[in-house]
């Protein structure tokens, strides 16, 4: 609350002029008038209180999900990553899942070696 209460004067010349009424100041012992949060603040505090607690939800359930199931695979003699690729992820285009086996088990190029075991998202 503000230290001074705007009041409404009546002017002679049909004028109407704001003036500063003075408030009594407080005892020196006295508790400072307590603030009050409007309808308009304390909606806000709730929707930024829920939304808080809905990010970290979310987060929790992120981290708490498992991670994607990968099947392990032995590497063949004579199997490419291709074939692999193609055999095991047959939804995808044959150039995505080459990339997809790559990304799973870090690997920087095509080559595979037999006895090679592959995670397969």
């Amino acid at each position: 609350m503000s230290a001074a209460i705007a009041e409404l004067q009546y002017q002679p010349h049909s004028q109407r002029h704001l003036t500063l009424v003075p408030q009594p100041m407080p005892a020196a012992g006295a508790a400072a008038p307590q603030m009050h949060i409007t309808r308009r603040g304390r909606l806000a505090r709730a929707v930024a209180i829920a939304f808080a607690i809905a990010v970290l939800a979310v987060a929790a359930v992120t981290m708490v999900s498992p991670a994607s199931a990968a099947i392990e695979v032995e590497v063949q003699r004579g199997q490419t990553l291709s074939e692999i690729a193609a055999t095991y992820l047959p939804n995808l285009p044959l150039d995505r899942a080459i990339v997809a086996v790559q990304l799973e088990n870090d690997m920087s190029s095509t080559h595979v070696q037999t006895g090679q075991r592959l995670l397969i998202p």
